[in-house]
Order: structure tokens, then C-alpha cells, then sequence
């Protein structure tokens, strides 16, 4: 019984994990937009979340665990908004600013920050970072990654 409950949830979290195809290379954006990769990489903590991509109000996909998310922008201020339930009060939100004809990188990651068990209750509480990476960072991690846009 227990390995048939294993499986079954091991299922269940395979539908979490990033499906489309590979990264294969960098775009080059235009002189009047700019382009910015959101990107998660896989990890045991928050493996079965795929908070959803919103910006300046519009939903851009779902950021699957393994995923990557290609977003061109116009040149200005953008909020970027993570959710998992449209609470604004805990969700993730951020404003960045957008150059032409440039290319930004952004890795998306979740973390634990308690775990207690009592008796047979296991109880664990996190959260959620977004920050800018270089050019030289992120190409090595998005090659291993998989489209997780809509």
C-alpha cells in the first residue's frame, strides 16, 4: 500500500515539472523592446508549486519547477507579480525596469524556513525570492531548463 501511494504522488508532482521544450538560445531583442528570462530551477523545496507569472496585470504563464518563461517587454516600468491565490498581501511583487534592446535574467526560488513535526504532523513554512542575475550566470542553468509558458 505504501508503494502504491508513493507512485501516485509521485504522478501527481511530475505534472509540477516544467514540459515544453528545451531553452536553446538567447533572443535578441529589437531596438524598441527589451527581453527578460524568468527562470526556476529545479529543487526538493516547493517542487510541486508553480506560481503563476503576472505581468502588469496580465498572467504570462505558470513557473513550473525546471521552467523557464521568455517575456518580451516595452522599454519602461513593469510590476512582476508571483501568486499562488491572488492575495496581494502574500505574494511576491516587484517593479523593474526595462532598457531597449536589452536582455535581462531573473531567477525565481523558493526556500524553507522551519520545519517541525509533532506526533504525526509535519508542519513547513518557507518563502519566495526573485533576483537579477548576469548573462554568464544564467545561460548555464536555462540550457538545462524547459519552457513553462502558456
Amino acid at each position: 500500500m505504501r508503494v502504491f501511494l508513493f507512485l501516485a504522488s509521485m504522478m501527481l508532482m511530475n505534472g509540477c515539472v516544467a514540459t515544453g521544450d528545451l531553452f536553446d538560445q538567447v533572443a535578441e531583442p529589437g531596438p524598441k523592446e527589451g527581453v527578460a528570462y524568468f527562470f526556476r530551477q529545479s529543487a526538493g523545496y516547493g517542487y510541486a508549486s508553480c506560481p503563476k507569472l503576472m505581468i502588469d496585470g496580465q498572467r504570462a504563464g505558470c513557473l513550473r519547477n525546471g521552467g523557464f518563461i521568455e517575456v518580451p517587454f516595452e522599454p519602461g516600468q513593469h510590476e512582476i507579480w508571483f501568486t499562488y491565490h491572488e492575495n496581494r498581501d502574500k505574494d511576491l511583487i516587484v517593479n523593474i525596469d526595462i532598457e531597449p534592446s536589452k536582455t535581462y535574467f531573473y531567477e525565481y526560488g523558493t526556500y524553507m524556513t522551519d520545519l517541525s513535526v509533532i506526533g504525526p504532523i509535519m508542519k513547513m513554512s518557507g518563502g519566495e525570492s526573485l533576483a537579477q542575475m548576469t548573462k554568464e550566470y544564467s545561460i548555464p542553468i536555462l540550457l538545462k531548463l524547459k519552457d513553462s509558458s502558456d
